[in-house]
């Protein structure tokens, strides 16, 4: 894949967007998935002493 215009010798941006919307997705489901594993009202989580 060339991103550097013959013409003009600027860069062009890629033309595809999956590998973005696949590397979005996988965070947000990470992101998901540790959010539903934490119970934010156990007394476990609310243990530790934490910063104000």
């Amino acid at each position: 894949m060339r991103l550097i215009s013959e013409r003009s010798g600027r860069r062009r941006a890629p033309k595809s967007w999956l590998p973005y919307g696949a590397g979005a997705g996988t965070v947000a489901a990470t992101a998901l998935v540790g959010a539903r594993a934490v119970d934010a009202d156990s007394s476990w989580y609310r243990s530790p002493r934490k910063p104000p």
